[in-house]
């Protein structure tokens, strides 16, 4: 089960469990993006878990090789740029 499924499963069952996570969550979040912007992330998952007509499974189901090649053609963009 992934932490999406887990999220929305806390969020259907276990009120006190999800709100704590969410907590968690947001407390990282306000250390790395600030209180604004983690603000906005977490409301737009709370919506994105409350959709039940989308398929956490395949929300975010892509391949691997295709990240790891984008990954790689920015590095050589940004190498470029900094050959400049």
């Amino acid at each position: 089960m992934s932490n999406l499924q887990t999220l929305r499963q806390l969020k259907d069952e276990d009120t006190d469990s999800y709100n704590k996570a969410l907590k968690e969550m947001k407390s990282d979040l306000t250390n790395k993006v600030g209180s604004d912007e983690a603000e906005k992330m977490l409301t737009q998952m709370d919506q994105f878990l409350s959709d039940k007509t989308i398929d956490l499974d395949q929300a975010f189901d892509h391949d691997e090789t295709d990240e790891i090649e984008e990954s790689k053609t920015e590095e050589e963009m940004l190498g470029a740029s900094d050959n400049k």
